[in-house]
């Protein structure tokens, strides 16, 4: 009956110690586990009852719930913000990246299509693969749509070519 109860306390993990005395009092000491990072959350100290057995029988559930499921509550509040913290920095840091790689390659492209030397009869298959590469990262991107488009033009057969 006592563990039937202490889990419909509704906490995830909870450390329990319990002592008992020459003289029959018992000390019960109860500990919701915490996941989170935040120090704050840590100066959580537990929550100890002591009483004679019979006295902790009959109210030690009705004692601890309310206490156990604020603190719960607390607790699982700061492990979700911490978890929406976390992935909120890995999608900064990858839109960062992302943007970055798609610079590199527009300087690429650009590099490639605006050298003196390009040839676009000869380079246009050059040009239409880094613009793939920028469109493969950012599918709407202005630029590599117009290279592509124009580069196009040279790849289809010439009424004057062998």
């Amino acid at each position: 009956m006592f563990f039937q109860k202490l889990a419909t306390l509704n906490v995830k993990q909870v450390t329990l110690a319990i002592t008992i005395s020459t003289d029959k009092i018992v000390s019960v000491s109860v500990l919701p586990k915490v996941n989170a990072q935040d120090k704050a959350i840590t100066k959580i100290k537990q929550l100890t009852l002591t009483a004679s057995a019979e006295e902790l029988d009959q109210k030690f559930f009705d004692i601890i719930q309310q206490p156990m499921e604020k603190t719960s509550e607390i607790i699982s509040n700061i492990e979700e913000y911490e978890k929406n913290l976390e992935q909120a920095q890995k999608n900064s840091q990858y839109n960062k990246d992302k943007k970055e790689k798609i610079k590199k390659t527009i300087l690429a492209l650009t590099e490639c299509t605006d050298h003196k030397e390009f040839n676009a009869l000869k380079d246009h298959q050059k040009a239409i693969n880094l613009a793939q590469k920028v469109l493969d990262i950012d599918p709407k991107n202005k630029k590599a749509l117009d290279i592509i488009e124009t580069m196009k033009k040279y790849n289809k057969p010439s009424l004057f070519s062998e």
